[in-house]
């Protein structure tokens, strides 16, 4: 069985650690398609554009931000797959999840975190 690790893109590639999957919806800056090493890019279960944008341009603060993600998780059809695919890749390697953002604990990652961990725990 497999780990779940979550990891910045930035940080240095080891081909041999399992299923890489990009959870933000830009693609990081400086980085190529080549060196990131990716198998699945998850767009679609990264904030909204519009949520994005209000978070980044402080329309709204951090609380705000992270209550509305959840939000946009739970109602996002594509979840379950998504869980679901993690779910059958950690039975035979480990599940690199990959961000940008330098401070993680004030983006999308501790909201994704918490409820693709409490899935999996089911």
């Amino acid at each position: 069985m497999g780990h779940l690790v979550w990891k910045r893109i930035y940080d240095d590639l080891d081909v041999h650690e399992g299923y890489r999957i990009l959870i933000d919806r830009l693609w990081p800056r400086g980085i190529k398609k080549e060196r990131a090493g990716l198998d699945y890019w998850a767009k679609e279960i990264a904030p909204t554009a519009d949520l994005r944008k209000a978070y980044h341009t402080e329309t709204i603060d951090y609380d705000t931000f992270s209550a509305k993600y959840a939000a946009e998780i739970e109602a996002n059809p594509t979840f379950g797959d998504f869980v679901a695919l993690i779910r059958t890749k950690l039975t035979t390697q480990d599940v690199i999840m990959l961000y940008g953002m330098k401070e993680a604990d004030k983006s999308q990652l501790p909201i994704l975190r918490k409820y693709v961990e409490k899935v999996l725990e089911k």
